[in-house]
């Protein structure tokens, strides 16, 4: 047990020496952790003690001490009306203090403090993962995880008005140093969602959270490490290895179109394609709403193989009674699809009820985990690569990047250019080689030696020359 040694306070007004005294308390690293504490003598003529916590600062002091004074005197008289400045100082403090009061009799519990004491862990994940029951299933995977870190370290029995700020700091602490940054600060955060709902849904209240989970530092939610730039020939290994046809098409999706995978892919429905405007819908699964996307000259090719694929009539009808050869990236049937594309996906939609034209089949859509199939086609395609959905449409949106404008990019790949820093942006291995002159090609040479012969070394010395006078001149004026 640590030391508690109770002395006088000098230097304060005489109201305040009768009134307040402060507690240190030693810990065996001799580390001092300042309380104050209020005396009074209850209606029953005994001693007794409200330690005020942590924290509060010597400015308050005096507001605390009056407010308490005047409602031990209403303790002590019955039926008198409890002073308005009193019930205000009442309200604005945490359940923690008011909790103290409820025990020495001072305030009567309300309603608000019921439900405030009754709370635990349990309700609040139990409320937090109703409110989220139909969220995707990956999405609801990684919410269970973290309710499941919280009630493991804190217990769903514990109630919320017993932790205090030092718990918290343990929790935190805890996380920290058992899991990586970036997943510490994703528990974190989840940790102050299931709060925020908890205040929504009236479980506790703004002022308990703000004294403890509040608390609780979120640092950096990536990992640089598990950033990967996606070569076209590291795309074409893996692509090479799928047997799913389907899933071929999800990895072109996320490699030149920025889908996130499998959500997007499972919500893209025939009549977002529109070969007269040459524009692409997207629905936007994380700001929901839809995006739009100009229609590539590189899609030319996928939108002919996915039409074949599904059998549309009328596109197979054109292609044979022109002879063509059913190439996808040949000009002539790139040129039938920017002619009659419109009339295929119509042919093709038909087929389906309306809202209900997907491209991706049942199968592929209700398929809840795809992490143990991408492993093994990883592996089959001897590629090492990490979050490979995230890290293909991270390297589409830094290609964009270099053709485009960075709005355009980010726009197009449904995020804030915050976001865009953070997750995806990808530096590629030609823009290093670039940098470092490492490309050594006859026109970059030829370019190097322009600049070499622009200037003599003495007209180099002439322009050095003319800046100093230049600057002296300035300096005079």
């Amino acid at each position: 047990m640590p030391k508690k040694n109770t002395i006088k306070i000098k230097g304060l007004n005489s109201y305040k020496k009768r009134n307040a005294k402060k507690e240190i308390v030693k810990d065996k690293k001799d580390n001092s952790v300042i309380l104050w504490m209020y005396r009074y003598t209850d209606r029953n003529g005994k001693r007794q003690t409200i330690y005020l916590g942590e924290g509060v600062p010597d400015g308050d002091l005096v507001y605390y001490a009056e407010n308490l004074t005047r409602l031990v005197q209403h303790s002590k008289t019955p039926g008198s009306v409890l002073p308005t400045e009193v019930q205000a100082f009442i309200d604005g403090v945490d359940y923690a203090f008011r909790k103290k009061l409820i025990e020495q009799g001072l305030i009567d519990e309300t309603e608000r403090d019921a439900y405030e004491s009754a709370a635990t862990i349990g309700t609040l994940t139990d409320a937090f993962l109703e409110y989220h029951k139909n969220a995707p299933y990956n999405t609801m995977k990684g919410l269970k995880l973290a309710v499941g870190k919280l009630e493991e370290h804190f217990s769903r029995k514990r109630k919320i008005v017993d932790i205090t700020s030092t718990d918290v700091k343990h929790y935190q602490d805890h996380l920290y140093k058992s899991y990586s940054e970036a997943y510490a600060s994703c528990l974190c955060g989840r940790t102050k969602e299931i709060c925020n709902r908890g205040i929504k849904e009236k479980l506790i209240t703004s002022e308990v959270f703000e004294s403890t989970f509040a608390e609780l530092e979120i640092g950096k939610m990536y990992n640089r490490e598990r950033e990967q730039y996606v070569t076209e020939d590291t795309y074409n290994k893996i692509v090479s290895a799928c047997v799913n046809t389907e899933l071929r098409f999800a990895f072109y999706l996320a490699r030149f179109l920025a889908f996130r995978c499998p959500s997007e892919c499972s919500s893209w429905r025939w009549s977002m394609i529109d070969f007269e405007a040459k524009r692409i819908k997207v629905l936007d699964v994380k700001r929901k709403k839809v995006r739009i996307l100009p229609m590539f000259h590189y899609l030319y090719p996928f939108l002919a193989e996915l039409l074949h694929y599904h059998r549309c009539k009328p596109f197979i009808s054109d292609v044979q009674s022109a002879g063509l050869s059913l190439k996808y990236d040949s000009e002539d049937i790139i040129n039938l699809l920017r002619q009659n594309g419109n009339k295929y996906i119509a042919a093709i939609a038909a087929r389906f009820p309306k809202g209900q034209d997907w491209i991706f089949s049942e199968a592929f859509r209700n398929r809840k985990s795809r992490g143990k199939q991408l492993d093994q086609l990883l592996r089959k395609a001897k590629v090492r690569l990490e979050k490979p959905f995230v890290n293909m449409r991270g390297t589409c949106e830094s290609e964009w990047l270099e053709e485009h404008n960075i709005k355009a990019a980010c726009e197009w790949t449904g995020n804030s250019i915050r976001v865009a820093e953070k997750h995806y942006l990808r530096i590629s291995q030609e823009t290093w080689l670039a940098a470092t002159g490492d490309t050594s090609e006859a026109g970059d040479m030829e370019k190097i030696r322009k600049l070499l012969r622009r200037y003599s070394v003495q007209d180099l010395k002439a322009l050095v020359d003319k800046a100093a006078v230049k600057t002296s001149g300035n300096g005079k004026e």
